[in-house]
């Protein structure tokens, strides 16, 4: 496994999901449901870009390097 380091865009999308979840919630009942269908809209495009990412991981050589060992330990 190489010794790459992480995207500048995925550092910069990790250290502003920190901000957000560091932010209190908003409670109050209309404001806190449109903050819910926003954030299910968000979820579901960042799940649709991991598969799309690990799709493209699992064609490389690095997905057999990146692996756990599948020796028994029995």
């Amino acid at each position: 496994m190489t010794g790459a380091s992480v995207s500048e865009s995925v550092l910069r999308l990790v250290r502003q999901i920190e901000e957000f979840c560091a932010e209190p919630a908003r409670d109050t009942g209309p404001e806190a449901a449109a903050d819910l269908r926003e954030l299910s809209r968000g979820r579901c495009m960042l799940d649709l870009k991991f598969s799309e990412m690990a799709a493209a991981f699992a064609a490389t050589d690095q997905y057999d390097a990146a692996a756990p060992s599948r020796r028994s330990t029995g």
